[in-house]
């Protein structure tokens, strides 16, 4: 996949970059922080000539487990319920039982730089181990299933002002909501149009002051749009079609704070741009319901 690939691309300038004086200071920073890392494993033999194997079948790989300290042998190493697959796909610390257990998400660029560390300090980021190339996948793996999770939270129904549906209400609220439809795209239209030029500025000038003001503004507009989509009363039949629009805003709020704040999260910002991408195919799969439910409900409105 794209995103995996590019990924590789940062992981490796990150380990390029790293002195060792930065080095130091990440490591001194984990060691006061959370599980002192070493570079002693607790595999047999066997197990570390193995480093795809799962042996206590929790989802991660014995590579994994060293990436994130946790037990090779024990599928819930904080023993709060949820194996450390779960968790750490899930955007969940394995190493601290829940509920307050949720991974720093909001800087994925330190959540890569702390893994590539413990790649490093694990002696698995050095290109001569035979688990080199196994390392850099699952380091990236689990950067890219944190953002997958950031950038498709999905929305409660039960957030939502359901109300029965009938004829008249049933055309209230499509009307209202068509309003709604078109300030979001206004909004993402606006996006796609100067998204080649972001690329190329982002490429040649990083995350600049311009972009944050302009994505700043953006999110701003989605964060309205968001509250008014959650405000506003919603007819049963088009319930599923409502939870999935402000899911969709929501999403496209995220990936626009992202950029805002590219200067301070690189990598995030960056996987924001990949998750733009998403975007499109989720809002024509969501009109489809709309117009669906529309037909099913013999509601006339003007086009969208």
């Amino acid at each position: 996949m794209p995103i995996k690939r590019n990924l590789v691309i940062v992981i490796v300038a990150v380990i390029a970059v790293f002195s060792v004086y930065q080095l130091s200071k990440y490591v001194h920073k984990l060691a006061l922080s959370g599980p002192t890392l070493t570079a002693v494993s607790s595999f047999s033999n066997d197990d570390q000539n193995c480093a795809i194997c799962d042996p206590d079948h929790d989802g991660l790989t014995n590579a994994e487990e060293v990436l994130w300290n946790t037990d090779p042998f024990n599928s819930d190493t904080d023993g709060d319920g949820f194996k450390d697959g779960e968790e750490t796909a899930s955007g969940h610390n394995p190493l601290v039982p829940g509920p307050d257990d949720l991974i720093n998400s909001d800087n994925l660029t330190e959540q890569l730089a702390n893994l590539t560390v413990a790649g490093l300090v694990a002696g698995e980021l050095n290109p001569a181990s035979g688990n080199y190339e196994q390392t850099l996948a699952d380091i990236t793996s689990s950067v890219a299933d944190s953002a997958k999770y950031l950038f498709n939270k999905q929305v409660d129904a039960g957030l939502l002002n359901i109300i029965p549906g009938n004829s008249d209400s049933n055309n209230i609220y499509v009307r209202t909501v068509s309003h709604l439809v078109q300030r979001f795209s206004d909004a993402f239209g606006e996006q796609l149009n100067r998204l080649i030029d972001d690329l190329n500025t982002t490429g040649s000038k990083g995350f600049t002051g311009e972009m944050k003001d302009y994505y700043s503004r953006q999110a701003e507009i989605l964060d309205a749009l968001f509250n008014d989509a959650l405000s506003m009363p919603v007819t049963r039949p088009f319930s599923s079609f409502h939870t999935g629009f402000a899911a969709l805003v929501m999403q496209l709020k995220s990936i626009d704070e992202a950029m805002a704040d590219g200067d301070k999260d690189t990598v995030k910002a960056t996987l924001a741009l990949q998750a733009l991408g998403d975007v499109p195919d989720k809002y024509i799969y969501l009109l489809n319901i709309f117009t669906d439910a529309i037909q099913g409900e013999n509601v006339e409105i003007d086009p969208l």
